[in-house]
């Protein structure tokens, strides 16, 4: 059976992802690892501080109208990303947000890394419901893959934003089961949503009202 690290690099490639930006930490270096030897199609950008890596995808949204992705550990993604991330919010510039709870193995249960919002650590999901469009906390390797596929969707669809999934550390890297409900169905059906128009009418008036306007 595929773990879920591998299928969150597949959704990846499935939806036409061309850039990660971050840094490996907590479980979310599975994932990086994975990301090794794919660069013909998903580039990944190691950057020196988690805000750099905000602000770069949401300048690569903004610019072309696809998103990019920010990886990293919890808290850092969680305080040092969250500029670039609320400026994709306020911007509405696409951008899928990946990271962790960082709460498996004792090197984890520092107060100042552990976000599973349990006593003793802080919120990270509540953190990024005010930032983000959607926001989905992954407790099992499935929730992971179908997270990040729901994530993608959120991110692209009506106005975009950036959308986030907070993985538990079981969730990350464990085997997933392809023939029991919930599927996983292929990414390109997430992404196939219709962009936001204005009627011709609407469109219409607004320039009379523009072209009447005085200083």
């Amino acid at each position: 059976m595929p773990t879920s690290s591998e299928l969150i690099v597949q959704v990846l490639e499935e939806a036409g992802v061309e850039y990660v930006f971050g840094i490996p930490g907590g479980g979310t270096g599975q994932i990086f690892s994975l990301l090794y030897g794919k660069e013909d199609r998903i580039k990944t950008i190691l950057v020196r501080h988690e805000q750099v890596a905000a602000i770069m995808a949401d300048a690569y949204g903004r610019a072309t109208g696809r998103p990019a992705a920010i990886m990293g550990q919890g808290l850092f993604i969680g305080s040092n990303a969250t500029f670039g991330i609320m400026e994709a919010m306020l911007s509405s510039s696409p951008m899928l947000v990946i990271t962790d709870t960082s709460d498996g193995g004792v090197a984890f249960h520092a107060a100042n890394q552990s976000g599973a919002g349990e006593y003793g650590s802080i919120d990270l999901p509540t953190i990024f419901k005010t930032m983000t469009k959607y926001t989905s906390l992954a407790t099992t390797p499935k929730e992971a893959v179908i997270g990040i596929q729901l994530a993608l969707k959120h991110a692209t669809s009506g106005r975009p934003g950036p959308a986030c999934v907070v993985m538990r550390s079981a969730a990350i890297g464990g085997e997933v089961d392809m023939e029991t409900p919930p599927f996983v169905h292929n990414t390109a059906g997430y992404m196939n949503t219709a962009k936001p128009q204005s009627a011709p009418q609407d469109i219409q008036r607004a320039v009379e009202i523009l072209s009447q306007s005085r200083r």
